[in-house]
């Protein structure tokens, strides 16, 4: 397997162009397709072919992601049977793909059957939390946090037990627990979580790269909501400067568009101003012209003028959306269409109905 993704790979400096999806994802197609066609034995293809698709999950490819993951299922099964670890895993990972895409009823079946081939393997309760953390988010995004919240019961108090409360996957579940609390309601014991959980995950930051600044911003949107931007300020940017040493650009996007909004509150509003301009010089570093990234962070400046009134300030910024939009998709699409609404209303509140 390792030699595989290193021949895969290793013609390329992995310096060179990062960030560059389109790059990388043709590196990735090319290995699907010669895996497809390969001879290897099916056992280490399955394993090839289910480590490309977790680097597609990675860069937010999701629905290739989750065509190769079907794939290595499918092939798991002809080799394995219907019960074995690698399926009860492959299923999960599966499931995890499509809750990233907000199909979770899709998920929640997938998550049932590995914990029953678990049961039925005898595997360690240890060996079951993700698989039953996996669930308790899928129930949450259904709108179930009473099952979430027991179901994360379950796993804290396995990894106390086993792994100790400090230990970063007690922590990430304590995380997955707050948000289920919030879910509920109960946005002073989420905040109270989230408060005693991010100083002892901070220990840990080397090790757990992506549940920090997940902590960071669940507890900056309940001070917001709460009416304390000035306290959600500095956990923003924390977790943008924890995302850009991660190189995590999506997720640096989406909390500088949170920033943004906190500055806005404060009253300044050129301050809110030059962190989407931020974020746009960020997202052309990373995607490509015709990227409908770009055209999202186009809009989103767009759309902060249009909110102020700066209606001349937004029509540049529409009309290089629409330009993005219209190469990234086919005539007609909703995201074009809605586009052309946008500079419509612009032009129109401009006088300039013609």
């Amino acid at each position: 397997v390792t030699d595989f993704l290193v021949e895969l790979f290793g013609p390329a400096d992995p310096m060179e162009g990062f960030g560059d999806t389109v790059r990388v994802r043709a590196i990735l197609d090319e290995g699907a397709a010669r895996l497809a066609e390969s001879d290897v034995r099916p056992d280490l293809r399955a394993r090839m072919m289910a480590s490309l698709a977790e680097v597609y999950r990675n860069l937010g490819l999701r629905e290739d992601a989750e065509n190769l993951f079907r794939q290595v299922l499918a092939l798991q099964r002809d080799v394995h049977g219907p019960q074995a670890p690698e399926i009860a895993e492959t299923l999960v990972l599966l499931a995890e793909t499509l809750h990233g895409m907000r199909a979770y009823e899709e998920a929640e079946p997938l998550f049932v059957e590995a914990l029953l081939i678990h049961r039925r393997l005898g595997t360690e309760p240890l060996g079951t939390t993700g698989t039953l953390q996996g669930m308790a988010r899928v129930q949450r995004d259904l709108g179930r946090p009473d099952s979430a919240e027991s179901l994360l019961n379950q796993v804290l108090s396995i990894r106390r037990d086993r792994l100790g409360q400090d230990h970063f996957q007690t922590l990430w579940a304590e995380l997955d627990l707050a948000y289920a609390l919030r879910g509920r309601g109960e946005t002073d014991s989420a905040r109270a979580l989230y408060e005693w959980v991010i100083p002892k995950l901070r220990l840990h930051e080397d090790s757990t790269p992506r549940l920090l600044p997940s902590a960071l911003n669940n507890l900056a949107f309940l001070h917001m909501r709460e009416g304390r931007p000035d306290e959600a300020e500095p956990l923003y940017r924390e977790a943008i400067e924890i995302e850009r040493r991660g190189g995590n650009v999506p997720n640096v996007l989406l909390l500088m568009n949170n920033l943004a909004g906190v500055l806005d509150d404060q009253g300044d509003p050129d301050g809110a101003e030059e962190v989407l301009r931020e974020g746009i010089r960020v997202a052309e570093s990373y995607w490509p012209e015709g990227d409908a990234e770009l055209g999202q962070r186009y809009a989103t400046l767009a759309g902060f003028f249009m909110l102020k009134g700066a209606h001349s300030s937004a029509e540049p910024w529409l009309l290089r959306a629409l330009d993005e939009f219209r190469e990234a998709y086919p005539d007609g699409h909703s995201r074009v269409s809605y586009s052309q609404v946008q500079l419509a209303d612009c032009l129109v509140a401009m006088g300039r109905q013609e």
